[in-house]
């Protein structure tokens, strides 16, 4: 009785994992031997102590290639740019501070 069992489990569970199975194929990375390139920015608004804090820019990009390696995995070079500043004023009382202004 439990070999009857077994043999059916068997027929039922595992023929179908071999009927129904999908073919292996070969996956490549999609950016593979391509060049990618970004560039993206926005406004900077920094809180710092000065009284009034003013907005200001950021830009960033990066230049990418990754190299076609024949699977799913990426091998690759990246060079990353960026530039921006935090601004900010300040009103002085008295004359014990010396910087009224603010830009990294």
């Amino acid at each position: 009785m439990n070999r009857i069992l077994f043999a059916v489990f068997l027929i039922i569970f595992i023929s179908p994992q071999l009927l129904f199975a999908q073919p292996i194929k070969k996956e490549n990375n999609p950016f593979a031997d391509k060049y990618l390139l970004s560039i993206d920015g926005g406004v900077n608004l920094g809180y710092t102590d000065f009284r009034q804090t003013l907005p200001d820019y950021i830009i960033r990009g990066n230049f990418e290639y990754l190299f076609g390696l024949g699977s799913r995995s990426a091998l690759g070079l990246r060079a990353h740019v960026s530039s921006g500043y935090i601004s900010a004023e300040d009103y002085d009382d008295f004359i014990l501070t010396r910087a009224d202004n603010l830009r990294t």
